[in-house]
């Protein structure tokens, strides 16, 4: 598993929804290395597929859902 390091956390509005945002750099140990990436948690699953599209282009990177799960006994989808 490659090291990941959270640098930001914010929060992102998306038609009035509130998801958190984490900016992570992958395949490093140290901040600012790597390469970045947006990683959104939407816990509810309320985005449509045109918002994720539209939260990616905002923040200009490759970027990650955390989403429910769907399966019995998985933590995240």
């Amino acid at each position: 598993v490659a090291p990941v390091r959270k640098v930001v956390k914010m929060k992102i509005k998306a038609d009035y929804k509130t998801i958190p945002f984490f900016l992570v750099d992958s395949f490093t140990e140290q901040a600012f290395h790597g390469n970045p990436a947006g990683v959104f948690f939407d816990p509810d699953g309320l985005l449509t597929d045109d918002e994720y599209k539209r939260l990616c282009a905002e923040v200009s990177l490759e970027s990650a859902f955390v989403l429910p799960p769907t399966q019995a006994g998985a933590d995240v989808r």
